[in-house]
């Protein structure tokens, strides 16, 4: 639920969502020093995540499209250091929770 309030909230005010966009909000989520707010950060990783996959879609579908087919590289490298910075912070118990 909260996820879809968010999203719609993107929408609304009509945002993009961006891997930037979603990059920016992680760092808030997992900050150097600090609490760290697992949950969010974990929703972010995953909505990275799915917005790369579906970036990958649609470069897939897309075969002669050079920027897509980078978008899509460039996604995925993004999703991976999120799930790293996730696991490290969170799962490892590397966590100060709020």
């Amino acid at each position: 639920m909260r996820r879809a309030i968010a999203l719609a909230t993107l929408l609304l005010c009509s945002c993009a969502i961006t891997f930037e966009g979603i990059e920016r909000a992680l760092d808030r989520a997992l900050p150097v020093s600090g609490g760290v707010d697992c949950a969010d950060a974990e929703r972010l990783r995953d909505d990275l995540c799915d917005l790369s996959r579906r970036t990958c879609v649609r470069s897939d579908a897309a075969k002669d499209d050079a920027q897509l087919a980078a978008q899509c590289a460039d996604g995925r490298q993004r999703c991976e250091r999120a799930r790293v910075r996730v696991e490290e912070r969170c799962v490892r118990g590397m966590v100060d929770e709020r």
